[in-house]
């Protein structure tokens, strides 16, 4: 099994650090992998309004989540931070997976 394809439009960031840089691939399942998940496809199924009010469902559980992750933040709780923001971004990636479905079934 070939590597996927690598794909990168953009020159990588200015290193400060003199760390290697790294280039980041432009697929849409990298940048989202939710997009790579079967299970996330097969809402395509699913009626329209209903995809709609879901994504809707999702935009606002990510920003409770960043929400909540900013205050566990502010009060010096790292891991609850961490727990919280990377719950935001799920439901955001969710959210957007969800907008592409769509985006593709009225593109055939």
């Amino acid at each position: 099994m070939s590597p996927p394809e690598f794909v990168c439009t953009k020159p990588c960031p200015p290193n400060d650090y003199k760390l290697p840089a790294i280039a980041r691939s432009n697929l849409p399942t990298v940048r989202n992998p939710m997009l790579a998940l079967q299970e996330v496809r097969d809402a395509a199924g699913l009626p329209r309004e209903s995809r709609e009010a879901l994504r809707s469902m999702l935009i606002a559980v990510s920003k409770i989540c960043r929400e909540k992750g900013e205050e566990a933040w502010r009060k010096r709780k790292p891991p609850m931070a961490a727990y919280w923001k990377s719950n935001a971004v799920h439901a955001r990636h969710l959210a957007h997976a969800l907008a592409v479905i769509a985006a593709e079934e009225g593109s055939t």
